[in-house]
């Protein structure tokens, strides 16, 4: 029925193009607006069944829509172009085309960094978005020091918009702090990220306690990650406290869905496994 419902989508923004796409002919400035609108929708239904060359293909052709819109009316436009932009980035992280997917999250964060200036509360959240996952992107292609400079300007954006609205914005800056702080062990700065992984585990349990089916994982992997930081700087008993709680999260998971979860939960073994090993406790 999904499958189905895809294809229903599918067939019918097929079908709005088309007639856009005419219209657009007799008349761009009237329709034009319209047609890149349905590319980037269409683009969209693309990428969620990753068919990520036909989403490249409609996302660059609505982007080549709004280049030439932004020319006579930049205020109408430019936010579309940003968003069209680092849609297209994701497109091309996915398939691993990382400086096209760098470019277009530099011109997109451009953009919304102009928009911002004249309209702070409708942009500030788009920035701290595509700064994320800029900072992502980084790590991927072990640019660690711009990975830091993404997250820490995304994470100061989302502060100030948690305080206006908490229940939206705690999410995003617990995953930016699991981020950030996977960072900093990654690179050796342990004081850095036991400053943040202490501030992230009492919000993500917070989160978890609410919502598990939806945190609970987060909070498993921040535990993991908080393990690997301890067993680093030699506080084993610690690192075995939260490599099992991770673990029993893992498990209950897999009761429910192995296969979405028997991968996690034998990595969460084996760092147990690994742990008990540095510490000479071999018979566990």
């Amino acid at each position: 029925r999904v499958v189905s419902r895809y294809k229903d989508a599918e067939s019918h923004y097929s079908e709005a193009l088309f007639i856009r796409l005419d219209l657009a002919k007799r008349n761009p400035d009237a329709f034009e607006p319209d047609a890149a609108l349905t590319l980037n929708n269409l683009a969209t239904l693309y990428y969620g069944q990753l068919r990520y060359r036909d989403a490249e293909t409609s996302y660059s052709n609505a982007i080549a829509i709004y280049r030439r819109l932004i020319k006579n009316n930049p205020d109408a436009f430019a936010s579309f172009l940003a968003l069209a932009l680092s849609n297209r980035a994701l497109v091309y992280n996915a398939v691993q085309r990382y400086q096209e997917a760098e470019a277009d999250y530099i011109e997109a964060l451009a953009v919304y960094r102009e928009l911002a200036k004249v309209n702070t509360a409708a942009f500030i959240s788009y920035l701290a978005l595509i700064l994320n996952n800029l900072g992502l992107l980084y790590v991927t292609t072990q640019q660690y020091k711009n990975a830091e400079s993404c997250y820490t300007e995304a994470l100061t954006f989302y502060r100030g918009l948690k305080e206006k609205d908490p229940e939206v914005y705690e999410p995003h800056i617990a995953t930016l702090l699991l981020n950030l702080g996977s960072l900093y062990i990654y690179v050796q700065h342990f004081s850095n990220a036991q400053a943040i992984f202490s501030e992230g585990l009492p919000l993500i349990r917070k989160l978890a306690e609410k919502y598990p089916e939806a945190y609970e994982p987060n909070l498993a992997k921040t535990l993991n990650n908080l393990a690997l930081l301890y067993s680093n700087t030699e506080q084993y008993k610690s690192a075995e406290a939260c490599s099992q709680e991770a673990l029993s999260i893992y498990r209950k998971f897999t009761e429910k869905d192995p296969d979405a979860w028997e991968s996690e939960l034998a990595q969460a073994l084996n760092n147990l496994a690994l742990l008990y090993s540095y510490m000479g406790q071999h018979e566990k």
